[in-house]
């Protein structure tokens, strides 16, 4: 996989990732939240495949939340490297069981066969 690095400001991608997916969060009446400290922070990095990851982040999250909140916070890590952002997500879904948890990290195996006939798409966890 090659990597593109440039520099981009996070309020930018937040911006693009949020239009992105309005469509998703409309379909499933959910809200997204962003929670940002680093509005003017810039990054160095792909692009690309961050917005890549943030989109199938809070889509994963969109898709299992149903008239609901899902919230992408960013803030900047405070060490020697002081580039670096931190993207965390939480959103008020389903969730997952001790027992998938328990399973994460693993090699792939399906975690509900439920979910996916409610939710229209495999949940995969690690075994």
């Amino acid at each position: 996989m090659e990597v593109h690095v440039e520099k981009f400001e996070v309020a930018g991608l937040l911006r693009d990732v949020a239009d992105a997916l309005r469509p998703l969060l409309d379909k499933r009446a959910n809200r997204l939240a962003i929670e940002s400290s680093t509005s003017s922070a810039t990054m160095h990095a792909d692009l690309l495949k961050v917005r890549q990851c943030l989109l199938n982040l809070l889509s994963n999250a969109n898709k299992f939340t149903d008239h609901g909140l899902v919230t992408l916070a960013t803030t900047r890590l405070a060490t020697r490297r002081s580039g670096l952002v931190d993207f965390s997500r939480k959103d008020t879904g389903i969730g997952m069981t001790g027992e998938q948890i328990g399973k994460l990290f693993r090699p792939f195996s399906q975690a509900d066969n439920s979910t996916a006939r409610r939710y229209g798409a495999a949940a995969w966890v690690w075994r």
